[in-house]
Order: C-alpha cells, then structure tokens, then sequence
C-alpha cells in the first residue's frame, strides 16, 4: 500500500504531471479571447512549465502580442515565458533569452509605466555578468519600479 506520505513525496520531487494538449490549448482559447489578463498567462505558464514546452509559450505569446500590440501584459507574459525556459537552457543561450525578455519588457514600458515590468527587467540585468556592464541599468529600473 503507498503511503500518502509517498505520494506527496514524489509529486513534491517531480512536480505535478504535464498538461494535456487539451488544457493548453483551452489556456491558449481563453487568452486569444482576454489577451491583457496577466494572471490567466501566468497559469498557463506554469502548465507550460511543468510540461516543459517553452517554445510553445513563447511562440503563442509572440503571436499574441502581434495580433494584440496594446495589450501591456501580454507583452509581459512573452517576456516571463522567455525568463521561465532559461534554467533550462544552455549556459549558452541564457543570455539570449534573457536579451529577449529585457526587449519584451521594454516594449511593454512603451506602451505606458508598469512597476512589474521595471522591477523584473531590472532584476534581469542585475543576473548580468558584471563584464556586460549593464548593472547601472537595472539599478536604474529597480529604483523607478
């Protein structure tokens, strides 16, 4: 008999099953439809986490900020879905993704102020490499957020 103890133990360690095709696409529906709701994207990003499909966000939420380009926080979600694949990434690609994420950031800063886009943009320059001289930036960016 499996103890509970040994069922929250192993969900726990490898965390909760992968989505089903079905729930992200019913994720992705709702969010064609509410294209600004930050919370809706950041649970159908952590499905998208659990089941390690990272290029699918990014590429639903790139395409959702181009049919959508005033919608703030879907710019932010693109933006938090490349940040969400860099533990994954290789040693060579974070940066890339983190370039990316500033730049999704920085678009959404076009489109009007926004505390959370400033506080996490700032926090992405400060994982900088101190060689990539880019600190003074988020020092900037965490002190207007």
């Amino acid at each position: 008999m499996i103890s509970v103890a040994l069922v929250v133990a192993l969900l726990l360690h490898n965390g909760p099953p992968p989505p089903t095709p079905a729930v992200l696409a019913e994720f992705e529906t709702k969010l064609r439809q509410d294209p600004n709701n930050l919370r809706l994207g950041a649970d159908y990003r952590q499905a998208i986490i659990a089941g390690k499909q990272f290029d699918r966000a990014i590429k639903f939420f790139k395409e959702l900020v181009r049919r959508n380009p005033q919608a703030q926080n879907a710019s932010i979600n693109t933006a938090f879905a490349y940040v969400d694949k860099i533990p994954d990434a290789s040693g060579f690609s974070q940066p890339f993704l983190g370039r990316d994420a500033i730049n999704q950031m920085s678009k959404a800063l076009q489109l009007g102020p926004n505390w959370l886009a400033l506080y996490v943009r700032g926090l992405i320059y400060l994982y900088y490499k101190p060689f990539m001289r880019v600190t003074h930036l988020g020092v900037e960016d965490l002190e207007k957020a």
